[in-house]
């Protein structure tokens, strides 16, 4: 296996970038652990060696999400890895996208590792609990994150270090190619977290630290001959969003598109993007065109044997390492190594990572929700929270459908969301689950009524669907109403009704529909 940076010496005087330090690190234990790439492929000797460990002194429960990003031939349906493993002419191209969830518990200072191909059935340790799957089907390409929860929700607890080791066994010739590289970590803010599911990296309401604002290294082009034993060297990328849907029944990957700028030794300068949809992993000459001779990371094209490049990622943030493979011209054996990125910057833009079923109000406010042409808002917020009031009215909105209204007597739990400013900030969530004896069904409506207020403050919601018009009222009162700075409301202010059947209920107020505004009360009126 090679050094990297001695190739780097051998070659010539390569361009070092200096980066600023980023949030994401790779050497400091976090409380949420990304595994870029988890790769197992029986036939082509191919298994990923995951290792986990907790930096602490006391246990620590982890939630793992074991992300298929495997694709399938689009006619066949078979799991491919590329366009050769499907019948003639069959594209692979349809993403399987499932989202395998696992728990465990750590002793104190504990490693544990384990293959993908197997899991772990058993845990080592008297003091462990749970197990670890095997992966749900072969070949299997995709993504491991893990986090520290407590009592099921995300803790803010910096203890988790980890690492993959990628093995690939050439029976043929008997020999055995590792590498390995550390997961990429996002540190939680002490005393930030809200204990949803969604997860908020960086931004201004940050819970963990963000995703950097652009990955950059140095290396060698692809197609470059090491100067001792004449190897050719290729180079593989492989990057993720820090965004998406972790949840094991609609799991949604992140999507982004990263623009790469490339210099040679002479500081002359190539540019192309890529879009990355839920994983990434892709030989660095193939990344701008099918002639891999004819890319921007070809030696032959750069001109110089070694450079650098930066990609930026635009949309979402991106965890991205790279593994560096020399093949022997003669024998093409191969040996790798993978290394970390740098990182520069950090996004100012908020990376969300829903690590779960997506909380009924989520950071950011639904889209396509229905309207109203006439609605009004009043909240009061005395001293004495026996005083404390909330009342919203929606009247003429657009048509409510049975279907829309779910089945909250049993099963459909239901949310009133506030949030405030011209990027929508959450403020308030005020919940009432399924289940309760509260909820009825009068005329084809539904309504809610609790005069004890006890869930969130809230004492009624009432639905009225009537043909192609719908009047909702919410009401509030009493000290379990959030308390909510009031004069800390910036306008557009921004109230809906959601639903975990997918329906919801809108109402925006402009500054100027905003009546009163200050630390005790605000009233708007307005519409849609």
């Amino acid at each position: 296996m090679c050094t990297r940076l001695t190739l780097l010496l051998t070659a010539g005087a390569v361009l070092h970038a200096a980066a600023a330090a980023a949030a994401t690190t790779t050497d400091e234990a976090a409380a949420l652990l990304t595994y870029p790439l988890i790769a197992v492929e029986p036939a082509n000797g191919v298994d990923t060696f995951v290792q986990l460990v907790n930096d602490d002194i006391a246990p620590v429960d982890v939630k793992c999400f074991l992300e298929d990003q495997t694709l399938q031939c689009l006619g066949a349906g078979s799991r491919c890895l590329d366009d050769s493993d499907c019948p003639s002419g069959d594209p692979c191209a349809v993403p399987v996208a499932e989202v395998v969830e696992f728990d465990l518990t750590l002793t104190a200072r504990q490693p544990i590792s384990w293959q993908a191909l197997d899991g772990r059935a058993t845990l080592p340790l008297p003091g462990n609990s749970g197990s670890i799957p095997a992966v749900p089907a072969l070949p299997f390409r995709g993504v491991l994150r893990c986090m520290a929860v407590e009592a099921g929700v995300p803790a803010d607890r910096n203890v988790l270090r980890g690492a993959a080791t990628f093995e690939r066994y050439d029976g043929s010739q008997s020999l055995l190619d590792r590498s390995r590289h550390n997961a990429v970590g996002n540190r939680a803010i002490p005393g930030a977290s809200n204990g949803d599911t969604e997860l908020v990296l960086g931004g201004p309401t940050a819970e963990y630290e963000g995703c950097g604002n652009a990955v950059l290294s140095d290396f060698l082009f692809d197609h470059t001959r090491e100067p001792v034993r004449g190897d050719e060297i290729f180079n593989t990328l492989v990057a993720v969003p820090c965004v998406g849907t972790l949840w094991d029944s609609v799991p949604l990957p992140g999507s982004t598109i990263i623009q790469f700028l490339v210099y040679n030794e002479f500081e002359q300068s190539f540019s192309t993007s890529r879009p990355v949809h839920g994983q990434l992993v892709q030989q660095f000459s193939t990344m701008d065109t099918n002639n891999p001779q004819r890319s921007i990371f070809s030696a032959g094209v750069s001109g110089t044997p070694g450079g650098r490049f930066r990609a930026t990622s635009f949309n979402a943030g991106v965890i991205a390492f790279a593994i560096e493979q020399h093949r022997d011209v003669v024998t093409d054996t191969r040996a790798s190594a993978a290394f970390d990125l740098a990182t520069q910057g950090e996004r100012a833009e908020a990376d969300v990572l829903t690590a779960g079923e997506p909380p009924i109000c989520p950071s950011a406010p639904r889209a396509t929700c229905k309207t109203a042409p006439r609605a009004s808002l009043s909240w009061i917020d005395k001293a004495d929270d026996e005083g404390d009031r909330f009342m919203w009215r929606f009247t003429g909105g657009e048509a409510t459908s049975a279907s829309d209204l779910g089945q909250p007597q049993t099963a459909t739990d239901y949310a009133i969301c506030v949030y405030h400013g011209d990027t929508p900030t959450r403020l308030a969530t005020l919940q009432v689950p399924a289940g309760s004896s509260t909820w009825s069904t009068p005329k084809d409506g539904l309504r809610y009524s609790d005069n004890t207020a006890v869930r969130d403050g809230v004492r009624t919601i009432q639905i009225k669907p009537r043909g192609n018009r719908t009047r909702l009222i919410a009401r509030g009162r009493g000290p379990s109403l959030p308390d909510i700075d009031l004069s800390a409301l910036t306008a557009p202010v921004l109230i809906q009704l959601n639903n975990d059947a997918g329906a919801c209920w809108q109402s925006t107020f402009t500054g100027s529909e905003i009546v009163a505004s200050d630390a005790r009360e605000f009233h708007a009126k307005g519409g849609d």
